[in-house]
């Protein structure tokens, strides 16, 4: 089955070894092409639960963004699995600090209904080994903010302001 994690990429890759981790069921792997149909479902399910949602779906763009992103050293695109279904979704990438030297990690997705906690650990694992000075998180969906409030500051997350939105700028 072409949408079911391959065991052989993590010989191809060594950080697929240290992100790769089976908690409680929920196995957390690096996004590989054969898995992005079944991402793909998980995406929409997740965008059409969000605010996002009145903004419509673009599959095109969204699978072109994972595909960059699994080619991009810069990029990280973490699956949660259960069940040989996506479960959670983190997407990150490295950037330069703004005002100083080195480097920071921040995400570009992050949702999960089963995994959030290993996504966000093997996130910062990821973040350490590329010895960036800072991560920035940001919760832009209205909807279960308390959820992600909790996790964050169970990692040791500090909040610092809020994220304010406006949709349909024209």
């Amino acid at each position: 089955h072409d949408d079911l994690p391959d065991q052989r990429y993590a010989e191809r890759d060594p950080m697929s070894a240290v992100l790769a981790e089976v908690d409680a069921g929920v196995t957390t792997r690096l996004v590989q092409p054969q898995m992005l149909s079944e991402v793909m479902r998980y995406s929409r399910e997740a965008f059409e639960k969000s605010n996002y949602a009145p903004l419509g779906f673009n599959a095109v763009m969204w699978r072109n963004v994972l595909r960059g992103a699994m080619m991009d050293r810069t990029m990280l695109p973490l699956s949660a699995w259960r069940a040989q279904r996506c479960v959670g979704l983190l997407v990150g990438q490295l950037g330069p600090l703004p005002w100083c030297t080195g480097l920071a990690a921040t995400d570009i997705v992050f949702v999960a209904d089963q995994g959030g906690d290993i996504l966000l650990r093997k996130f910062i694992e990821w973040a350490r080994l590329h010895k960036c000075r800072r991560i920035d998180m940001a919760v832009s969906d209205t909807a279960g903010r308390r959820g992600y409030d909790r996790l964050y500051a169970t990692a040791g997350f500090e909040r610092a302001g809020g994220v304010y939105f406006m949709q349909e700028v024209q």
